[in-house]
């Protein structure tokens, strides 16, 4: 593995089970007393991952 992609995987394990909770609360509708700035950060990470799957079309 490159370490670019080993920086990368660590970056995205740290975030992920923030990033997963968030999701799950955005999923079940939940999401109202999460703070703006989360909420944001969520956004635009999902708004990053379609992007990038995009690019593999």
């Amino acid at each position: 593995m490159r370490p670019q992609d080993r920086q990368a995987t660590a970056e995205l394990m740290a975030a992920g089970e923030e990033y997963l909770m968030l999701l799950g609360r955005l999923w079940r509708g939940d999401i109202q007393d999460v703070p703006e700035a989360k909420r944001e950060r969520l956004i635009d990470a999902l708004v990053e991952v379609a992007n990038r799957l995009d690019e593999f079309r």
